[in-house]
């Protein structure tokens, strides 16, 4: 026998370090650490011939790097770091040449320089910076290889990954060292950049030039590694070419420190200041770097040949080389690096006066913006131009800046600098400064304005194919934000406003956007945790991938209830609703491809972006509060909340301005009904139905019915469910005090819905029920698996009705002894079984429907109630529990269900698969199926089963999908777990159902039912005859009425 429990995580934020709204920055910044990368179209490598159209975009988080086709966006692999604690910090390509052999390096130096280099002689690889300081290395062209090529083309340290998940194959330790020696002190990488072009001609120039590839970072101190505060450092390093070795998993690189971050005030002079931003990278107190860009930029003689790059030395050798600049962007300023393209890695400062070459930028640097406030100035987003002349900004103000020609300023500004010095060796600084002209003096800087919140992406475009150093071409540019509206600025030409708008791009904000060089391609990641690529010269949608939305769209935006899943009969696949980032929707995901395949807006939403911050309120999205699907599949019914300004519908509340004032709102709830439309339906609508457009992912539900504030104008809904037949449905609401049944008109002509009735609580279960407003994953309302019975709980008291004929049938307590907390979920368990599964927030039990009262009057053994605190938490709540049908074989006559149990903290979560006979944990080889995940379990589906063979979905609150599933080829044996406790009800030995004498006759109080009849569909007299009930449950039933209980 071979059983194996496992985890893995499907899907959740797909960039979570760019939200705007979950970022660690208070500031808007469009952060380019980890953003979505596109690899060059050729791979360079050894099969160059058949790679030679494959291009990727590698779409980072702190988890893992995942790896997707620029053809149809699909997952190609994952790349995960080698440890499970490692997190990813920062990403760059970089173009490495292929290793030399024995005695090209002297020729080279014979020949003084390096020629053409587009044999394509290297490779493309994929860097991820850690926080443990290291750097791990991922080939570009091993991307299309299957996993057990993967794993055999290099080292065994990839070879313990899984199918889809695939290690790095070199991991490089970082050793630093300053000016003054050597830094023994432990690093974590915050940002990295390479300088080096897509165009594999120059880049392997580049490469060469140096002995490696040259890679710059932005490293911290590790915290606890030394008694002063943490240090942060611009560096660089070189990359050496990979030799196929397998001896040892990493290997040491030397890291050059160049400059270190020193925050400065306004206090200091003007002398002191210009010495520090010679020596440091100058920031305000609180202010982050959030842009670390490199680019190389040949010299003019390069530019018009393209052939080859000087190595020789000489006095001019540097000019002659081209000139390599990194950018450094924070919210109050920027920053510019410079040093020569062979200038020696181990070279820490210029040799005038050990001064660095780096200019300094304000972010207010123009007289006539003084009256904007300074949080209306940060910026927010940087580009650097293809050909490397401007730089481009984006605002929180959502203004964009363009400096003209700022890397030419900047070299004048350095070559007349160092003049100056030399010319001054030894005088006053004072006399250097006052001399100096400072770049932004010089700089021409054009500032355009539309986008009215800050300018979160902006990219340049570029002509497909072209070379951006030889090519003359018009400067386009696209920028986004919170708006999600697309906009192309023509630099050239009408720059005072945009050329082209794509609007309503998804349904949350832009975050960040790219360019493909060779393609022309426009890539936009959004807030809605989708990805989409664009045309650049039609803006025609080429395809869109579509995760789950787990982020908010709005900053004032909370999460209204839990999350909904279950499964659809029809495609097999997890339903999901009330996302964070999907409002008014739900989605149809596909865990195989890990995407949503399918939409359905359940609640039209007109989505805007924030009104003004000081006095306008922010509305509330809509969200889907209760989801109910028949067991066909072919009915749905939904229901959900609506805010809106008009005070004339809806029940009356208020919401609180950002200036403390109350501002009136009304909350519409509403109940519609959908039927499934698909080929196979059998059903013609009178409506003309819609024509789908291609690549349109809507699902085939049709709305039939629907009905605003379905039990009264302030009466929300608080439980729902529809039977497995799809013929009937109920609502209960708490501020009613009663539950409405509603049931179907199904002709050949049309589908619609009506309420046949409602009834008021019973007393004395009124006060239980409006004890607290139950969230939207509680289920209150449940149908038996035949759809004859329906359960409704009260507070601890769960109520049994014939709908047929609105009849109480018998009304169970929970648990007598406690009777505190309340009930959250009710299932019934399968079509042999009558006992209900209750769940609260500390237990789950079973009850059978033949007791009711405080004295119990069933025999029957197998009831059972067991705590959560049994499992090892004493604070520990459930959060879910789920039958599992067809799940055990042999050894699961009386059925499972599945539980989950999150820790008090809510930052781990415990499931566990529980035999429904006598309340005990499965056990496979002498274990307990369990399975602990990290975050609060929101909701659980069952996806298959077969055997002791299952695949679960859960979903957590931070709206992280993961899989579980048990793989089992022979049926195991189930026995008492110790850390699982049961508490028998009944001692009795008796099998199932013994009859009462008159002596253990209970006192029972009979409830007063009062119910308003609407109608009935067939128009017949409502009678008393019992329900059409399972065969143990009918018979117990009549048993128990023929002796007067």
């Amino acid at each position: 026998m071979s059983e194996k429990l496992t985890v893995r995580h499907i899907d959740g934020p797909m960039l979570p370090q760019l939200h705007p709204f979950t970022s660690l920055s208070d500031k808007p910044q469009g952060n380019t650490s980890l953003v979505p990368t596109i690899t060059p179209l050729k791979s360079g490598s050894s099969r160059k011939s058949q790679q030679s159209k494959q291009q990727y975009l590698l779409v980072p988080n702190p988890r893992n790097i995942v790896v997707r086709s620029m053809h149809h966006g699909r997952r190609v692999c994952v790349l995960v770091p080698k440890n499970d604690t490692d997190v990813i910090r920062a990403l760059s390509l970089v173009w490495l040449p292929a290793a030399r052999v024995d005695g090209a390096e002297e020729n080279d130096q014979e020949r003084g320089n390096v020629t053409d280099g587009s044999s394509g002689e290297g490779e493309w690889v994929i860097l991820a910076g850690c926080n443990d300081g290291s750097v791990q290395e991922w080939s570009v062209s091993s991307l299309s290889l299957s996993h057990a090529e993967y794993c055999s083309s290099i080292s065994e340290l990839a070879g313990t990954s899984s199918d889809d998940e695939r290690k790095p194959r070199r991991i490089f330790q970082l050793e630093c060292s300053t000016s003054n020696g050597k830094d023994d002190t432990k690093k974590e990488v915050l940002h990295l950049a390479s300088p080096e072009s897509c165009d594999e001609h120059v880049s392997e120039m580049l490469a060469n030039a140096r002995g490696g590839s040259l890679l710059f970072a932005l490293v911290k101190d590790k915290p606890g590694e030394s008694k002063k505060e943490p240090d942060t450092w611009l560096a660089r390093c070189l990359i050496p070419s990979f030799e196929d070795r397998t001896d040892k998993e990493s290997e040491s690189i030397h890291l050059n420190l160049i400059a270190s971050v020193k925050v400065v005030d306004g206090k200091m002079s003007k002398e002191q200041m210009f010495r520090s931003q010679t020596r440091h990278l100058c920031m305000k107190e609180g202010d982050s770097i959030f842009g670390f860009l490199a680019a190389y930029r040949p010299s003019e003689s390069m530019a018009s040949t393209g052939t080859s790059m000087d190595i020789s030395g000489g006095s001019n050798a540097s000019r002659r080389a081209g000139d390599v600049f990194v950018v450094m962007c924070s919210s109050f300023g920027m920053i510019v690096y410079h040093e020569s393209a062979n200038s020696n890695n181990d070279t820490h400062m210029d040799d005038v006066d050990e001064y660095l070459s780096l200019v300094h930028f304000s972010s207010h640097t123009k007289q006539h913006l003084a009256h904007i406030s300074p949080d209306s100035r940060l910026f927010s987003s940087i580009a650097i131009s293809p050909d490397v002349k401007d730089i481009v900004l984006g605002r929180s103000d959502g203004r964009i800046d363009l400096l003209d020609d700022v890397f030419d300023c900047v070299m004048d500004y350095l070559v007349t600098f160092k003049g100056k010095m030399r010319e001054h060796k030894g005088g006053e600084m004072s006399e250097i400064i006052e001399e100096l002209q400072h770049p932004h003096v010089s700089i021409i800087r054009r500032s355009v304005h539309w986008h009215s919140h800050p300018v979160m992406a902006v990219a340049f475009l570029s002509a497909s194919g072209s070379r951006a150093f030889s090519s003359p071409m018009a400067k386009s540019l696209v920028s986004g934000g919170e708006e999600s509206v697309l906009a192309t600025w023509q630099l050239d030409r009408n720059f005072h406003r945009p050329t082209h708008f794509l609007a309503r791009v998804s349904q949350g904000a832009i975050i960040h956007a790219t360019c493909c060089p060779q393609s022309g391609k426009i890539v936009t990641s959004c807030a809605d945790n989708s990805i989409r690529c664009h045309s650049g010269s039609n803006y025609d949608e080429f395809w869109v991938e579509q995760g789950l939305a787990s982020m908010p769209l709005h900053q004032e935006d909370e999460p209204k209830g839990s999350i909904i899943m279950m499964k659809d009969p029809i495609t097999n696949l997890p339903m999901l609703s009330n996302l964070p980032g999907a409002p008014g929707m739900i989605h149809w995901f596909d865990s195989s491809s890990q995407s949503v395949i399918g939409v359905l807006e359940a609640v039209p939403y007109n989505r805007v972006s924030r009104r003004d911050a000081t006095k306008d309120p922010h509305i509330p999205a809509p969200s889907v509060t209760h989801m109910a699907i028949a067991k066909n599949g072919r009915d749905l019914v939904t229901t959900d909340m609506v805010w809106t300004e008009n005070l004339s519908v809806g029940s009356s509340t208020s919401i609180i301005a950002p200036n403390k004032n109350s501002v009136p709102m009304n909350v519409c709830t509403s109940i519609k009904f959908w039927v499934y439309k698909g080929a196979s339906s059998g059903k013609t609508s009178h409506r003309p139905s819609r024509q789908k457009p291609e690549n349109d992912s809507l699902m085939n539900y049709e709305l039939v019915s629907s009905m605003a504030a379905p039990h009264g104008r302030e009466c929300s809904i608080c439980g729902l469910d529809l039977a497995p037949s799809g013929n009937v449905a109920c609502t209960l609401s708490q501020e009613e005090n009663a539950f409405r049944v509603w049931t179907k008109n199904d002709t050949s002509t049309e589908v619609l819905w009506k309420c046949l009735y409602k009834v008021k609580t019973p007393s004395g279960l009124s006060n239980l029920l409006a004890s607290k407003l139950p969230s939207s994953y509680e289920r209150l309302v449940s149908f038996s698996s035949d759809s004859s019975v329906l359960s409704v709980c009260y507070g601890t008291v769960v109520t049994l009705w014939d709908h047929s004929n609105a009849t109480l049938l018998t009304s169970l307590i929970a648990d007598a002894s406690r009777s505190k907390e309340d009930i959250r979920q009710a299932h019934f368990m399968n079509k042999t079984d009558d006992t209900l599964l209750l769940l609260t927030k500390s237990q789950v039990r079973t009850i059978s429907p033949f007791g009711g009262g405080s004295k119990k009057c069933y025999l029957g053994n197998d009831e059972w109630t067991f705590n959560a605190k049994d499992l090892g938490d004493t604070e520990g709540t459930f959060s879910a529990a789920v039958p599992l049908p067809g799940f055990g074989g042999s050894k699961g006559a009386g059925g499972f269900f599945v539980t989950s149990v999150a820790s008090s903290n809510g930052k781990r979560s415990v499931i566990s698969v529980v035999n429904r006979e006598d309340g005990n944990l499965l056990r496979l080889d002498k274990a307990d199926v369990q399975w602990e995940i990290k975050g609060e379990v929101q909701s659980l589906s069952m996806v298959s089963s077969s055997g002791l063979a299952v695949q679960l979905l859960v979903i957590t609150k931070d709206c992280n999908l993961m899989s579980l599933s048990i793989q089992s080829e022979e049926p195991g044996s189930t026995a008492r777990a110790p850390s699982m406790k049961k508490k028998v009800e009944s001692q009795s030995s008796a099998p199932m159902l013994k009859f009462i004498t008159d002596e253990q006759e209970p006192s029972i109080k009979r409830r007063k039912i009062s119910f308003g009849l609407i109608t009935r569909s067939d128009k017949s007299e409502i009678g008393l005859d019992f329900p059409a009930l399972t065969g143990k449950f009918t018979k117990a039933f009549i048993a128990k009425n023929s002796l007067g209980v």
